[in-house]
């Protein structure tokens, strides 16, 4: 009887850190957050958000309030945007 009461209060031990599972973003680091967007583009993320609700670019929805973005399709909507100069 004393054994089970000794196991039973005995601390469990944690594994070493280099055990510990890794956090891994999803898209392989493709997918950048809105403030990582907002700085890449030097604009505000309150800028970013009105463009995506807007439609003018791209967002992926993860969940329900997590949104990624890829910086390639970002710019690319931007120079669809993109206005010419008529000669």
């Amino acid at each position: 009887m004393r054994s089970i009461i000794q196991r039973m209060t005995t601390p469990r031990k944690m594994k070493p850190r280099e055990d510990w599972k890794h956090y891994h973003r999803p898209g392989n680091g493709l997918l950048k957050t809105e403030d990582e967007i907002a700085a890449e583009l030097g604009e505000h993320v309150r800028t970013i958000r009105t463009w995506r609700h807007a439609g003018i670019i791209p967002g992926v929805v993860l969940g329900h309030r997590t949104i990624r973005y890829k910086l390639d399709d970002v710019l690319n909507a931007l120079k669809k945007r993109t206005v010419r100069e008529v000669s």
